[in-house]
């Protein structure tokens, strides 16, 4: 793995969301990033990854990365997952179980919650992909499954809060939101939670002229620019990328003000976390 960058203050950061279908064509996505510009961004989220995609993308770019399966995917018999990835450390990474297994989308989908620490900062990271089909009130119960985990102890898994106590926070992925009515809810149920999406997101998704993929960040941080990456021919994908730049606001902390550098990457949890042999219904 990439050796944590030097620590520079650093008044912005940049995060990338990318659902690439199924892992399938990991070089050709990573190759539309770099069109782009976007293969040194500061947090890269992956949706629909396998662990060899995640790791072809990963030493692509040179990052560290995170990997976490939901399920077997029936379509592919493959493993179906999220990864978070950053030139920057990563620590204090889980996985979060989401409910409502819909009949028309029969593979689980989970969150991952990580601190990421672009430029010495701590920022709590979300990568999210909520089920296919949802109504609008079980997008709201997805959602509320996250954001239980991450901000409070109402949560299915041990250990919650799993992002306590942190200056910055941002969720992005594939909400898979299909109609205005789930959207206004995801915008409802994260607002509660000090999180405002991020404008000039519109389509993203090849099928459906309106955009599955977002990005949300808390209200201390500043949105410099955000979007949609277009016009990058062969991405290897159904979706397109999307991204946000963020600035600090006026007061960030003094840089790396409580990372422990002399602690190892906690890699206890490693075989669990990176080669999971689980069923559509998805793995804990």
């Amino acid at each position: 793995m990439r050796p944590a960058v030097a620590p520079e203050a650093a008044a912005s950061f940049t995060v990338v969301s990318f659902n690439i279908k199924f892992g399938e064509r990991p070089e050709q996505a990573s190759d539309a990033l770099a069109r782009a510009e976007l293969d040194s961004v500061d947090v890269l989220l992956l949706q629909e990854v396998d662990l060899r995609s995640t790791v072809v993308v990963a030493e692509m770019l040179d990052h560290n990365y995170v990997y976490y399966p939901a399920a077997i995917h029936p379509a592919t018999e493959r493993q179906f997952g999220l990864a978070v990835l950053s030139p920057w450390p990563i620590r204090g990474d889980r996985k979060i179980l989401l409910p409502w297994l819909e009949s028309g989308d029969d593979a689980r989908k989970i969150a991952v919650a990580a601190t990421v620490w672009p430029h010495g900062q701590p920022v709590g990271i979300i990568n999210t992909h909520l089920q296919s089909g949802l109504t609008p009130v079980k997008t709201g119960d997805q959602l509320q499954a996250i954001t239980g985990c991450v901000y409070t102890q109402v949560c299915r898994h041990d250990g919650a809060p799993m992002l306590d106590n942190l200056p910055y926070y941002v969720l992005a992925g594939d909400l898979n939101t299909r109609t205005r009515d789930s959207l206004r809810v995801a915008d409802e149920v994260l607002g509660w939670s000090g999180l405002t999406r991020v404008p000039e997101i519109g389509r993203t998704f090849r099928y459906f002229p309106f955009g599955f993929d977002h990005i949300y960040g808390s209200r201390d941080l500043e949105v410099r620019s955000s979007g949609v990456i277009t016009g990058l021919g062969d991405t290897g994908s159904d979706h397109l990328p999307i991204f946000a730049v963020f600035d600090f606001g006026d007061s960030p902390r003094d840089p790396w003000v409580g990372f422990d550098a002399q602690t190892p990457w906690d890699t206890s949890t490693t075989p669990s976390t990176v080669s999971c042999d689980c069923p559509p219904d998805g793995c804990a």
